[in-house]
């Protein structure tokens, strides 16, 4: 008799229903924080891309703004530092406006920034002794419009340009 016993407790061993419910609890917790942890970190890198693609498509424009500046002669900006009029290398009459209504960047009365990028911003201008020789600084936000949340994003920008004619 003591010898079937022994049968049968070599041919009973194996896991009990608690133990299996146990580790599938404890699996089932694990697989739920990985989940969890790799779905932050695809919505901070999608994140991270949108303030990335905002950020050059700004500074691009801003750049290019800032180039034009440095080598003109700056005539005036409005009351509000909306406008700025600047005469350029070829004797040409500039205006750069932040038009605050449709949220755009116009030169010379053209649409110049990214239709899905909001714009506003100011001009600033500080002339010293001599009229030609002014300090231009350009402040500006911009901001992702539309589309899901992530993709909402805004970053402020600004340069300060001295005018060398």
């Amino acid at each position: 008799m003591e010898m079937e016993m022994k049968k049968i407790q070599n041919y009973c061993k194996g896991f009990t229903l608690v133990e299996l419910l146990v580790s599938v609890t404890i699996f089932s917790f694990v697989m739920i924080a990985m989940t969890t942890i790799s779905l932050s970190v695809m919505k901070a890198q999608r994140v991270s891309f949108f303030k990335q693609n905002i950020q050059e498509l700004g500074r691009f424009l801003l750049e290019s703004m800032a180039r034009e500046i440095r080598i003109s002669v700056v005539n005036s900006v409005s009351g509000d530092g909306k406008t700025l009029n600047i005469t350029n290398y070829r004797g040409s009459n500039i205006e750069y406006k932040f038009d605050s209504v449709n949220k755009r960047v116009l030169r010379g009365g053209q649409i110049i920034s990214p239709n899905n990028i909001d714009l506003v911003g100011t001009f600033y201008v500080r002339t010293y002794s001599n009229p030609a020789h002014s300090v231009v600084t350009l402040v500006m936000k911009a901001a992702v419009s539309g589309g899901k949340q992530e993709e909402q994003q805004e970053i402020y920008l600004q340069s300060t340009v001295s005018a060398r004619k």
